[in-house]
């Protein structure tokens, strides 16, 4: 049976138990009453159901299957919904019967995913905590690991899946080269050290490598190394640039990798990894766009009906600006919750129809809530969509991550299990409408003016289900040992591995961002959190931790800031300054430099000609100019005119602009004559004081007259103005 037609096959009972027993086990004789979250299916591998039964014909969608996923149920859906013309799609793995034909193909260039491009774009120096690469390192310590055998695994690996040869060129492209030079692979030889040599040897090297930007537009976008340490134990060093590998991939490298060295060491030099060699990421996506079609559409309007509405990430305390980050360096925290517990609290949340990664989701956002200024944020919450019902799909190595933005709104008490039900309606809401990614959401926030920068720099990455390290990794190459991972633009990441001996929690966050203890704080009362919740009494109450004693030390350090003041208006200090020093340098923008005295002058002179037209003290005047020098003057002018001054971008659309005008009565627009046009209100150019002669003084206002006023979108979407 060919591709298609698996396929384009009409689902019976059989082959829908057997599609959902490749998440979770069910027995032969169970009862068709189960419920499916409470036997451990989540939402993810749900929407990958979904997918694939849709693939099939099926007209069901995820909101069908997960407002009841009572087996009974979905059966009666599944076997009376179907489609003879409307959801049937080619296979987004493609076979031919010419291998050959499919490899003229390879070295094409072909686009990035919205989320590959988000990584890209990241890489460069001039974005706000950028300048790195969307990269994982990870340690394996094992014994005797063998440096030739270790090579040849590695040679064959990228001679095998084509996305480990990928090249990613300066326009935004990527294409998969057909030739690459094997690399020899590096070892060092730390054995003749002492411990406490070698110890200080690894961190060094781990210090070089997990931050390391591989080469990408030269086809370097995953290595490993050897380090030979002393009594014949070895560590492996591997990091891939997460361009070309999501965490599944990364647990398919590491078990081909151990694979590999297996049977080489046993001299089976005929293995090769299960992977279709031929697959090609370029054609999945072509396949997959056009399967999207119809459901691109509807979820394109559903987000952008929420986009007025929707939240920033949570509001963290910050001890810098981002943009004043030149070099993001993360730092990692880990804990890990016993086997026993995490068994414990699992069975819990799946007896409540709670799928365990909302409650983490939501144990997370709780805990963001009480450091965050705003209860009601969003998520970053990458979304592994390796869509199912495609032969081999399983086992291919690429960046198949979208990106959803998650809703999390912590500011009524709620008993713990009614937050988790809460975020959970949510996150199956959004996860119907996830073919409109994060990445556009947030395009389109920046393009109505809604948003400006990084809107979701906090991420919540669940991995429950993927297991990083096989035995048989354990087995020939070692045990997992430490791990890392950075994301371009991102401030707190937040990672889940079940392992071994329980589930590993692990936060990734740029430290330099936030006061000193704040995360560590943060990270060990979300560990307090889970732990908590062996306890049933703990699902039933309001989350309400008690501050710990440092914070109470620092808030009431902080809190104490009485002194003396002589009441000033905000712009006194820089005209005094002008006074004093008039030659000093007060603003450098792009060619121009002013000039205290210069800019001093500028600013009166806006003043008389504001005073001409008409300004009344305390009258709002909008600003809407590029920035620059014009937006510096325009505010100190507007500021000795005895005015207040609102500011609004160039970016508004005209409707917001003219509901901004009309709520705060704005008559005057200082604006430049690119933007003149295309104001509401009378536009004054800031350019027409070329023949004014400035006020001889600042006109006198109260200290507590308004300064300016900042408009925000509001909970209703309209703009409200916060007076200051």
């Amino acid at each position: 049976m060919t591709a298609m037609e698996c396929l384009q096959t009409r689902p019976s009972k059989t082959s829908i138990l057997s599609d959902i027993r490749e998440y979770i086990e069910i027995e032969p004789t169970v009862s068709e009453d189960i419920n499916l979250i409470e036997q451990g299916l989540d939402s993810l591998q749900l929407m990958r159901l979904v997918d694939k039964w849709r693939r099939a014909g099926s007209d069901v969608t995820f909101a069908d299957l997960i407002e009841c996923p009572i087996l009974s149920v979905w059966l009666t859906r599944l076997l009376s919904s179907h489609s003879d013309n409307g959801n049937q799609s080619s296979p987004l793995l493609t076979s031919t019967s010419n291998g050959t034909e499919k490899r003229e193909h390879d070295d094409q260039p072909f686009d990035l995913t919205d989320v590959q491009y988000a990584y890209w774009l990241g890489r460069q120096n001039h974005q706000t905590l950028g300048g790195v690469s969307c990269h994982a390192y990870i340690e394996i310590d094992g014994n005797d690991v063998e440096s030739q055998s270790l090579e040849r695994a590695w040679h064959r690996l990228l001679c095998h899946h084509p996305m480990l040869r990928a090249v990613f060129t300066p326009d935004g492209k990527q294409r998969i080269g057909s030739d690459i030079a094997l690399p020899a692979l590096l070892v060092r030889d730390y054995q003749n050290l002492t411990l406490k040599e070698a110890e200080l040897a690894l961190l060094e090297t781990r210090e070089h490598l997990s931050h390391r930007k591989l080469a990408i537009d030269e086809a370097h976008v995953a290595d490993i190394s050897l380090s030979l340490l002393p009594d014949n134990k070895t560590r492996i060093h591997f990091d891939v640039d997460l361009l070309v590998a999501d965490v599944q991939s990364i647990h398919i490298l590491l078990k081909d990798l151990a694979d590999l060295y297996g049977e080489f060491k046993r001299g089976n030099d005929k293995y090769f990894p299960p992977a279709d060699p031929d697959w090609q990421f370029k054609h999945y996506l072509e396949a997959k766009k056009q399967a999207d079609q119809g459901r691109t559409v509807a979820d394109e309007a559903y987000w952008k009906k929420r986009l007025a509405t929707l939240p920033a990430g949570p509001q963290l305390p910050l001890s810098c600006l981002p943009e004043s980050v030149s070099e993001p360096r993360f730092i990692r925290r880990t804990y890990t919750l016993s086997h026993d517990k995490w068994t414990a609290i699992k069975g819990k949340a799946t007896s409540k129809g709670l799928t365990p990664a909302v409650m983490l989701a939501t144990a997370y956002a709780e805990v963001l809530a009480h450091w965050s200024s705003q209860a009601r944020f969003v998520l970053n919450v990458p979304i592994f969509d390796r869509h199912g019902g495609q032969p081999g799909i399983e086992n291919v190595i690429a960046d198949f991550t979208n990106l959803l933005l998650l809703e999390c709104d912590c500011t009524q008490p709620l008993p713990f299990t009614a937050r988790v039900k809460a975020t959970q309606k949510q996150l199956h809401k959004d996860l119907s409408h996830s073919t409109y990614s994060a990445v556009s959401i947030q395009r389109e926030l920046q393009k109505q003016g809604l948003s400006e920068g990084v809107s979701a720099p906090v991420v919540f990455a669940c991995n429950l289900g993927t297991q990083l390290i096989t035995q048989t990794c354990r087995e020939t190459l070692g045990s997992l040992n430490y791990m890392i991972s950075q994301t371009p633009q991102v401030w707190l990441d937040h990672q889940l591995y079940e392992m071994e001996d329980g589930l590993l929690l692990a936060w990734d966050s740029v430290d330099e961002l936030f006061p000193e203890g704040v995360i560590d704080s943060a990270f060990n009362a979300y560990c307090q959190l889970l732990e908590s919740l062996v306890d049933d009494v703990n699902w039933d109450r309001p989350y309400n931790p008690s501050l710990q004693k440092e914070q109470r030390v620092s808030r009431v350090s902080a809190n104490s800031t009485e002194c003396s003041v002589t009441r000033h208006v905000l712009h006194h200090a820089f005209f005094e300054w002008a006074s004093k020093a008039p030659e000093r340098t007060a603003l450098i923008a792009e060619q121009t430099t002013l000039s205290y005295g210069e800019l001093a002058y500028r600013a009166r002179q806006l003043a008389a000609l504001l005073i001409k037209q008409g300004l009344k003290p305390e009258e709002p005047v909008a600003v809407t100019l590029p920035r620059g020098v014009d937006q510096a003057c325009a505010v100190l002018g507007i500021l000795a005119a005895g005015g207040c001054y609102v500011p609004i971008g160039t970016h508004q659309p005209l409707a917001r602009q003219q509901r901004i005008h009309a709520t705060a009565g704005i008559r005057f627009t200082l604006t430049d004559t690119l933007n003149r046009d295309a104001v509401p209100g009378q536009a004054i150019d800031i350019h027409d004081i070329k023949d004014i002669l400035p006020l001889n003084s600042n006109v006198t206002v109260s200290p507590k007259s308004p300064a300016y006023i900042i408009f925000t979108s509001g909970s209703t979407g309209e703009p409200k103005g916060v007076e200051m």
